[in-house]
């Protein structure tokens, strides 16, 4: 081997190096990411039921309506519904 042909090999071993790092980086950040979907994971049966109550609510709202206003006012208050429902429950039981 001459001069110019070891520098050339110095050069490919760090890029071949450096290429390993990254891969090995990826492999962490990819096993980090798939570790954060699985703790993330924590949908209970409250957000169906909040769901359900949103689309019921929303019909319910929209039916009553009879103006555009009044449509517009319906979904706002389909967002919040179980506000009104805890609302009415704190009168009626007079709390």
């Amino acid at each position: 081997m001459d001069g110019k042909e070891q520098p050339r090999l110095v050069q490919y071993r760090e890029r071949l190096c450096y290429n390993e790092k990254k891969i090995r980086m990826g492999i962490a950040e990819v096993e980090d990411m798939a570790d954060n979907c699985r703790k993330s994971r924590g949908g209970s049966v409250s957000d169906g039921l909040y769901g359900l109550g949103f689309i019921g609510a929303l019909v319910y709202y929209l039916q009553q309506a009879t103006s555009l206003w009044t449509g517009i006012i319906g979904i706002f208050k389909a967002l919040v519904w179980p506000a009104f429902m805890v609302y009415e429950l704190l009168t009626y039981l007079k709390m």
